[in-house]
């Protein structure tokens, strides 16, 4: 096992990229678009979301259950910016969808990211999934 991870599911115009740094570092959640010049935002110019563990389980959860929408907001304590990400699922003839939204809702200006995870990139998106999760348990520090 190594003690970084990264992956990223592109679409057309939008991308999620799955990020951590090492054992005891959150899963960060980066979103990122296609400009209109067709070169991709870096990073700090998309929206970010680091996820906990329980968000985590709670993402995995959702993945096996019969519910459709999932949302996890978060705030930061020393900023006023919540954000939120969302997770859909779907059904389109023989194709299952995951659709994934990240958005600041204290920003109704701002545009939402959106991608959609089809059959094979969801199974990987929960295999990576999983994976963090037995590896942020195996590494949680104890009080």
């Amino acid at each position: 096992m190594t003690d970084s991870h990264s992956y990223s599911f592109f679409s057309e115009s939008n991308a999620v990229i799955l990020v951590t740094r090492d054992y005891n570092d959150e899963v960060h959640l980066n979103f990122i678009r296609k400009k209109a010049d067709g070169n991709w935002e870096k990073f700090d110019e998309g929206l970010h979301l680091e996820l906990k563990v329980n968000e985590i389980c709670k993402i995995l959860d959702f993945l096996d259950s019969k519910t459709k929408l999932l949302t996890i907001t978060h705030k930061h304590p020393k900023s006023t910016t919540i954000k939120e990400v969302q997770l859909s699922k779907s059904k389109k003839k023989d194709d299952q969808i995951l659709n994934i939204t990240g958005k600041i809702i204290s920003s109704p200006e701002s545009q939402p990211y959106s991608n959609d995870l089809m059959n094979e990139d969801i199974r990987l998106f929960r295999k990576i999934l999983e994976h963090l999760e037995v590896e942020k348990i195996a590494n949680l520090k104890t009080m």
